[in-house]
This record gives C-alpha cells, structure tokens and sequence, in this order.
C-alpha cells in the first residue's frame, strides 16, 4: 500500500500527510482549531475555526516556528516552508449536523396536572400559560 501513495501522482496527498504528521505536533489547543493547511510560495497557512484561536496561533508563533524546524530534519516536504501563516475561514463546515439539531422533537414527560397555587395574578397567569404550553406539546394519543 506504500508504493501506491509514493506515485507521482498522490504528491499533493503526500503533503496533506507531512502537513497532518506536522499538526500532531502542535499544542491541542491549536490542533482542534485547525479546520485546513495548504502551501503556497514557501508559506503554509493555517485555516482557523475562530479568531480566538488565531490570537492564541499568533501568540504562539515562536514554538510553531521551532517545530517546524525541528520537524524539517525528520519530514522532507516541510524543507520548503519559510514561514506559517494563519487566518479564520468563514467556511461553514459541519451544517449537516446542525441540521439534524434543528429537526430534533423531544416528548413531553409532564401531563400538566400540577397544581396553580400562586396568589399574584401575573405569576398565576405565567403558570397557566406553561400549562398551556405543555398540552401543545403532547403527542395525540
């Protein structure tokens, strides 16, 4: 299985390897924030999932940089970055789990049969409203 991915051809795939191989190294905090990298004129960018985490990237700048040193001597298509780089993508990743959030139903446990004691007009009002509330929630039997 080896020698299929050291074809010419699965290069760009060699280095998405080197670059995943390279962000095992980093700190997890950072690893968790970083949705992609690409390379481009000697430069790899990080694409971040929120600004705080490129506040915390560039914070961090100075131990990225030496490991990226460090990890040149063991990982050959790392020779080339000069420099790291990072920004916040806008990219929306993940909207098919939101979506299946937003269709979720829950069956009411309460029969409302609790009882109204609030003397004040207003609060025994609200607690009418909730009983209301929660017959619409029933399922029909």
């Amino acid at each position: 299985m080896a020698h299929l991915s050291e074809a010419p051809q699965y290069t760009k795939l060699q280095k998405q390897s080197t670059w995943n191989r390279f962000k095992n190294l980093l700190p997890f905090s950072l690893r968790q924030s970083i949705l992609f990298m690409y390379e481009r004129g000697g430069v790899l960018f990080f694409a971040l999932n929120h600004p705080g985490y490129l506040k915390e990237f560039n914070y961090k700048l100075s131990l990225i940089k030496s490991l990226l040193k460090e990890a040149a001597a063991l990982l050959p298509d790392l020779r080339s970055i000069n420099d790291v780089k990072a920004f916040v993508s806008h990219q929306a990743l993940g909207t098919e789990e939101k979506d299946s959030l937003s269709d979720y139903h829950y069956t009411e446990n309460s029969q409302a049969t609790f009882s109204n004691l609030a003397t004040t007009p207003e609060i025994h009002d609200k607690i009418e409203e909730i009983r209301e509330i929660i017959h619409c929630n029933q399922k029909p039997s």
